[in-house]
């Protein structure tokens, strides 16, 4: 006979496979550049946190600078083993003053065209890893 601890258990297993099987259809979609960037970025960011990646270590993204994201960076401020999240780093970029040309240009959010170039490259990185969050442990 099955104990209550095995019928749950079963079920979780059951759960976890499909939530597994569910989390890699959703990286092959937002990773499929046949989709704008765009459309993907906003499939990515409407997703539920379940389906994204949460590593362990630092991501190092390949658009940026290793001090762009560090305790004192200029995008995204770190302390020791803190969880950085994928908005904090768009939103590090997006707040960066470094990337446009004038005052005006920073109050309307019209970035100089490195900044989204850098915008867009950390974008397609987070989509192609499927990045929801990492931890800083530099």
């Amino acid at each position: 006979m099955k104990t209550l601890f095995d019928m749950t258990n079963a079920s979780y297993q059951k759960l976890s496979d499909l939530i597994e099987a569910e989390k890699a259809t959703f990286a092959k979609v937002i990773s499929d550049k046949t989709y704008s960037l765009e459309d993907r970025w906003a499939t990515f960011v409407n997703a539920p946190d379940f389906l994204k990646n949460h590593e362990c270590f630092a991501h190092e993204f390949k658009a940026l600078d290793r001090d762009d994201i560090c305790y004192e960076g200029r995008l995204v401020h770190c302390e020791r083993y803190s969880k950085v999240t994928w908005d904090r780093v768009v939103t590090g970029i997006l707040e960066c003053g470094d990337f446009y040309k004038t005052d005006e240009d920073y109050e309307s959010g019209n970035l100089c065209q490195e900044g989204i170039d850098i915008y867009n490259a950390v974008r397609e990185e987070i989509l192609e890893n499927n990045i929801g969050s990492f931890e800083y442990d530099w």
